[in-house]
């Protein structure tokens, strides 16, 4: 089953000044850079290049099969067998340091992995619910976080970073903290 990558805002307003910035400095190079045998190998590197990178940007796809699960960016197929696969989660942000991105939006589902070898993968298909649906039914095993149970999560986190309590064990009991000073010393106002 075939689904495609979901898009943004901000990731189309990235992709969009990555195409503004190399189609200007294509301009530049025409009008502006006079062809020596090494500039135009290069110009041409440079097209090849352009070619490639709108090609990834725009072509973000993801194939269940019955055995695994492909991706697909551009002209480049990365697959993942779902015995691997351990649990499939939420997450946002652009990127994350643990993690292979393939995908055209900032909200995205994290798939992670038994192997310290392969690292997570973050994927945004166009219709979330359906893939996991679709998932499931070929990766029973797979534990999953639900977006209403992400989000309460997410809340809670919040609420516990606002409300930090630290224990200071010659006065027994709880004192909530207020930030004095620099970030790297807490002092305690009470």
């Amino acid at each position: 089953m075939l689904f495609n990558s979901n898009r943004d805002f901000t990731m189309n307003s990235i992709f969009t000044a990555l195409l503004l910035f190399m189609f200007s400095f294509l301009y530049y190079m025409i009008r502006f850079v006079e062809f020596t045998p090494i500039i135009f190998m290069a110009f041409i590197v440079y097209l090849v290049g352009m070619v490639l990178g709108i090609h990834l940007i725009f072509r973000i796809r993801y194939w269940l099969h019955d055995e695994h699960l492909t991706s697909q960016m551009g002209s480049f197929f990365t697959t993942w067998h779902y015995e691997e696969m351990t649990a499939i989660d939420y997450s946002k942000g652009l990127t994350k340091k643990d993690c292979d991105n393939y995908l055209g939006s900032t909200a995205a589902l994290k798939i992670q992995f038994k192997s310290d070898k392969k690292k997570s993968i973050r994927i945004s298909p166009e219709r979330e619910e359906e893939f996991i649906q679709e998932l499931f039914k070929r990766a029973p095993h797979l534990s999953y976080c639900s977006i209403e149970e992400y989000r309460a999560l997410q809340v809670r986190k919040e609420e516990v970073a606002q409300q930090e309590v630290i224990v200071v064990p010659h006065l027994g009991d709880a004192v909530k903290a207020q930030n004095v000073g620099s970030s790297s010393s807490k002092w305690l106002k009470l």
